[in-house]
């Protein structure tokens, strides 16, 4: 329920009080578990209009998904924002499946004109933003940031910073891929590369001095590694543990998804 919640901007008590009276029809998994359906006929019954009547779910609300789970990504909600990371892209795809007769909300945003509209409008104020945008529309291949950036003679970083704000509308290496579970190539490298760089430092010193620094400019992020570079690295025990327990998480996250 919280994530149902955070996801729609409402307050969870809202959403308890709708579902408390449902549960017959929507339980939800351990109390406090996931909403589910009672049956796949409970959603054909709410999505077809001759029989649900005024309890009618317009499929047009997948626009209003869209649009919330854009709202998630900004602002890196938990765990809602890892659903719309995985499931941006299917419900703007069902929505342009509908007729152009159904593709009309009686809320903003009514019309995918007008979000993606909203969307945009987030980075309009970057520089070089016009160039970015019109060069991704018009390029006959996807470009990597660092090509499009080399293309319009300014910096990855500037680029970077237009997608970043637009990661609901434009894939970059920045975000997650949409196959739910797994990172972009870009990303697993990007990641692999900074732990290693972790790994050597604390191989040659216990307190690493810079290695913030030298892991963001070797990534190309001169913005970062200005800010980073006189950050030092302390660890105490409490840390050393939690750190080993990430590291032993992801270790057998890894052997699990290589034994698939």
């Amino acid at each position: 329920m919280a994530g149902i919640a955070e996801l729609l901007g409402i307050k969870e008590i809202k959403v308890s009080q709708v579902l408390d009276n449902l549960r017959a029809i929507f339980p939800i998994c351990g109390g406090d578990g996931p909403v589910e359906l009672c049956h796949t006929s409970l959603r054909d019954f709410l999505t077809t209009e001759s029989r649900s009547e005024c309890f009618f779910v317009s499929p047009s609300f997948h626009l209003y998904l869209f649009y919330r789970c854009s709202v998630a990504v900004g602002l890196g909600l938990g765990k809602p924002a890892l659903y719309p990371l995985r499931h941006l892209k299917e419900h703007i795809e069902q929505f342009t499946r509908l007729p152009p007769s159904a593709q009309r909300l009686p809320h903003f945003p009514e019309t995918l004109d007008a979000l993606y509209s909203h969307i945009l409008a987030k980075a309009q104020n970057l520089p070089h933003f016009s160039g970015i945008i019109s060069t991704i529309a018009f390029l006959f291949n996807p470009f990597p940031t660092p090509g499009i950036a080399e293309l319009l003679g300014v910096t990855a970083s500037q680029v970077a910073d237009v997608l970043d704000c637009l990661r609901e509308v434009f894939d970059s290496p920045r975000r997650w891929s949409d196959e739910a579970g797994t990172l972009s190539d870009t990303s697993c490298n990007i990641l692999t590369k900074f732990m290693g760089l972790l790994a050597l430092a604390l191989e040659n010193e216990f307190q690493p001095v810079g290695w913030v620094h030298k892991t963001f400019q070797s990534l190309g992020f001169p913005k970062l590694a200005a800010i980073a570079k006189d950050l030092t690295f302390n660890l105490d025990q409490e840390q050393v543990a939690r750190l080993q327990n990430h590291l032993r998480r992801i270790e057998t996250a890894i052997r699990a998804k290589v034994s698939l």
